[in-house]
């Protein structure tokens, strides 16, 4: 839990996005204690703002960091009230807007349309190294 949440905050941190953190609650899943004596990956859930949502941990850990980036950018795009994370030059010309994309077998990325731009967790150092900048 602690590697997706590094991963994902340091994407996020200049979203303007609150808080958020991965948590264990048993009984979102469905499953009770009563049903069985362990915890599962269906058991980790990401705790934002108001809401909270299963991560897919039981998919795999790219998988999860995916599933949490794609969940926290509406939260961010909702604080904001416009698109994020939006790209731009350095002189100010559009770019596009980059979306996570939940994809089994393979690193959590960033996607710019259909192109993978970066993976999950490297989005600002990415955006730096190719000239750009996240719209603030």
């Amino acid at each position: 839990m602690a590697f997706i949440t590094e991963r994902v905050a340091g994407d996020f941190a200049n979203s303007g996005l609150g808080t958020f953190g991965l948590h264990i609650d048993r009984a979102f899943s469905g499953d009770t204690p009563l049903n069985r004596d362990h915890t599962s990956a269906r058991d980790v859930v990401c705790v934002s703002g108001g809401h909270v949502f299963t991560i897919g941990l039981e998919y795999g850990v790219e998988f999860a960091c995916a599933e949490v980036a794609f969940r926290l950018q509406d939260d961010a795009i909702d604080a904001r009230w416009r698109p994020w994370p939006e790209l731009h030059t350095a002189d100010g010309r559009f770019v596009g807007v980059l979306a996570p994309k939940r994809e089994l077998n393979t690193v959590a990325q960033w996607y710019l349309g259909d192109t993978p731009f970066c993976a999950v967790g490297h989005l600002l150092k990415a955006c730096e190294a190719a000239g750009l900048r996240i719209a603030e």
